[in-house]
């Protein structure tokens, strides 16, 4: 059974400067390791917690406040996209959620410069047929790790240096349709 395409329309017109995502983002990163304890107020932002139909912080794990140091924090505005997984890799949401939380290294921030890109904007385009190729084609690379090889993961400078047309502005008032995510299968693997 082939996968569905995302129920998403975003303009490339011919006109509209390209720009690689790099020059669109203040910061591209990928998290780091979580260190999980029984409670906290510090919540861990693990793949789970990025799921086709937004942000799920039921699935955020607790990290412990005394392990705060060189941690990623998301902040509102900034793109999740799933780094690693095998069904969940290439989903991508908007958070904008309240409360303290950290970014685990299966999940990678992007932080739009608002002038040039709106979050709903950039989530829209890297949900596109055409992106979710791409990161199949250009991103996903091998990565070596002390548990063995993970063969689905996405490479940030990959990411950084792909470029996309954009709207003159920061492309927020364009209409941004719900759309189904092509890794559907089970949201929160």
């Amino acid at each position: 059974m082939s996968e569905p395409e995302l129920n998403v329309d975003i303009p490339n017109e011919a006109g509209w400067p390209i720009q690689s995502v790099d020059s669109l983002c203040s910061l591209i990163s990928r998290g780091t390791a979580p260190v999980y304890v029984e409670h906290s107020e510090v919540l861990a932002i693990g793949q789970r917690c990025v799921a086709s139909t937004g942000f799920a912080p039921d699935f955020a794990r607790p990290h412990s406040h005394h392990a705060m140091r060189n941690v990623l924090r998301p902040e509102s505005g900034d793109v999740l996209l799933n780094s690693t997984g095998t069904g969940t890799i290439g989903r991508s949401v908007v958070f904008n959620s309240p409360g303290t939380f950290i970014v685990d290294g299966h999940v990678t921030v992007m932080r739009p410069r608002v002038a040039l890109a709106d979050s709903r904007w950039l989530n829209s385009v890297l949900r596109t047929p055409a992106f979710q190729r791409h990161l199949e084609r250009f991103c996903f690379c091998w990565l070596n790790q002390p548990t063995g090889i993970e063969p689905h993961t996405v490479a940030c400078e990959s990411i950084a240096n792909t470029a996309y047309r954009r709207p003159a502005g920061n492309g927020a008032g364009y209409r941004y349709p719900r759309h189904r995510h092509p890794r559907n299968r089970g949201d929160h693997r």
